[in-house]
């Protein structure tokens, strides 16, 4: 036997590591480790590390060490043996505790993304040492973890001038955060304070604006926010490309200036902004040719002309809601049809005058259709099934609250395809042949999709 190492243990250390960086950590952890002492030691020195607990087999893991330790004692061991970790996802573990996120906190300094949305018992105390250990963050989502308050917020802002991208969605913030976060972190692209009660805190949201120019994702849903304040997020961030403000005390003025000056909003959510008018669409569909996503469910003073309109003016349209839009017709459903053949979401439940004509020119004109909801369009009948079902083979169809006459009488069912032969009134289908009960939506659950 030749006593010549093999090449691969000659390897320089700097090749061996970047090797070892295309293999997962849980093979690292439990394989390539437990190959040689050097091995086991470059491991932990894989730069550039992502550890996503939500795949990661953490009581595998307990069972083959033989530990009656908790999982989230297991999540700390883990972490903390990989020296360079650069991004930790614990969404929706909402066991994890203060103890984790302080170990991880400790072991892991060269953080910049974490993930903790849904851990809902992680405290203010937790967050903040993980931002004086962390000062290389550039991502955090905080999304649910409802014990947090401004103290947390400010202390990220103080200690993480990298910050991009920051989500407190339900987390009780005031405009003292937004303005912390302001003034210590220009680079900000991202921010996300859903259900923040920053309605009176205009100044706040303004001076975020001026300080952060290179913002192009928003989402200030539920926040109240008033016309002045989305004037302002218009005027100092030209680069915005979201826009959410869903149920916020807006009018037109606020749509038109952000129609036009942010042309390449790609999304857009005004949905429950019952304020708004025709100008707002009509702006949009003038300056916005790059749309993708438009909400304006239950902005109920909108008209057919100018939503057909936005269709035309914005032919990358994918996802399009008018729920709760009585006013709403054929010719709105019809301009889609023509002008957005990427058309794959629309909602326009309780639009009663729709009829069969313009869901089958529909059908006809977007193939790629994988979800759309008719709930209370009355007039809809089993043509339009027919129709969708031959068309948009892969679509999930909602038609709760139709009548759809003798679609299921002796004599129709065995011409309908077989995806839709269990369907009746009150119930949506799915593609793959069965059916799913489906209670009419609220007025809250309609505006979150």
């Amino acid at each position: 036997r030749s006593a010549v190492e093999p090449p691969v243990h000659t390897l320089p250390a700097e090749l061996l590591l970047q090797v070892l960086g295309w293999v997962d950590p849980w093979t690292l952890l439990t394989v390539v480790a437990r190959v040689c002492r050097r091995w086991w030691m470059a491991c932990g020195d894989v730069a550039g590390m992502v550890l996503d607990f939500r795949r990661l087999p953490v009581n595998a893991w307990l069972r083959q060490h033989a530990r009656e330790a908790s999982s989230t004692r297991a999540v700390v061991e883990i972490a903390t043996r990989f020296r360079r970790v650069a991004a930790l996802n614990l969404r929706g573990l909402n066991d994890i505790s203060d103890e984790v996120v302080l170990g991880i906190a400790e072991h892991c300094p060269l953080l910049t993304t974490v993930d903790l949305a849904g851990c809902n018992v992680v405290s203010d105390a937790a967050v903040i040492r993980l931002a004086e250990c962390s000062p290389e963050l550039t991502s955090v989502d905080f999304t649910l973890c409802n014990q947090l308050r401004d103290v947390a917020a400010v202390a990220l802002a103080e200690h993480c001038p990298l910050l991009t991208s920051v989500r407190f969605v339900k987390v009780k913030l005031s405009g003292a955060s937004v303005v912390q976060l302001a003034r210590h972190c220009p680079r900000l692209t991202s921010v996300d304070f859903t259900y923040s009660d920053l309605g009176n805190s205009a100044a706040a949201v303004i001076e975020l604006a001026t300080r952060c120019p290179l913002l192009t994702e928003v989402n200030f849903s539920r926040c109240h926010l008033g016309s002045s304040t989305v004037i302002g997020l218009a005027t100092h961030c030209p680069l915005l490309t979201t826009v959410q403000v869903a149920e916020s005390n807006i009018d037109d003025s606020a749509v038109v200036e952000l129609a036009k000056r942010c042309p390449q909003l790609k999304l857009i959510d005004c949905s429950g902004c019952s304020n708004l008018t025709d100008d707002s669409v009509l702006e949009l569909a003038r300056h916005c040719p790059q749309l993708a996503r438009a909400d304006f469910a239950y902005c109920d003073q909108l008209s057919d002309g100018a939503v057909a309109q936005l269709a035309r003016g914005c032919p990358l349209l994918t996802l399009v809601r008018f729920s709760g839009c009585p006013m709403l017709g054929n010719e709105t459903v019809e301009a889609l049809a023509k002008s957005c053949p990427q058309l794959t979401t629309l909602d326009v439940s309780g639009c009663g005058q729709l009829t069969d004509d313009a869901v089958i020119m529909l059908a006809k004109g977007c193939p790629q259709l994988t979800n759309a909801t008719f709930m209370n369009c009355v007039h809809v009948t089993r043509d339009a099934v027919l129709a969708l079902a031959t068309c948009c083979p892969r679509a999930s169809v909602n038609f709760s609250g139709c009548d759809f006459g003798t679609l299921l009488q002796d004599g129709t069912v065995a011409t309908i395809p077989s995806e839709f032969r269990s369907l009746k009134p009150g119930q949506s289908c799915i593609p793959g042949g069965y059916s799913q009960e489906c209670r009419p939506t609220t007025r809250e659950e309609g505006r979150r999709g």
